[in-house]
């Protein structure tokens, strides 16, 4: 997805303006919750995002227009490639 889908399409689902973010190669996590939902859109490099679900840790490969949903108080982490991952977060 192009940045300005991935903005038009943030705001019909009722997000808040996006902030760029990054994450450091090889950046990676525990799973943990957010108090908001949140949509991501991959700008550089890769990553993989597991959402823990009813069925089990459910993982996604993400790379450049890659966007993902991840929704309030669910438990996922995020792994980086090995290259720095530039991104944008949406919040609602």
């Amino acid at each position: 997805m192009h940045e300005n889908d991935y903005r038009a399409d943030a705001a019909s689902k009722g997000y808040g303006e996006p902030v760029a973010k990054s994450w450091a190669a090889g950046h990676s996590n525990e799973l943990h919750t957010h108090d908001q939902s949140a949509y991501l859109l991959i700008l550089e490099g890769t990553a993989t995002l597991g959402i823990d679900t009813a069925a089990g840790l459910v993982s996604t490969s993400l790379q450049a227009g890659s966007t993902i949903e991840v929704p309030a108080g669910c438990r996922h982490f995020e792994q980086a490639g090995g290259l720095p991952v530039k991104f944008l977060a949406a919040k609602k």
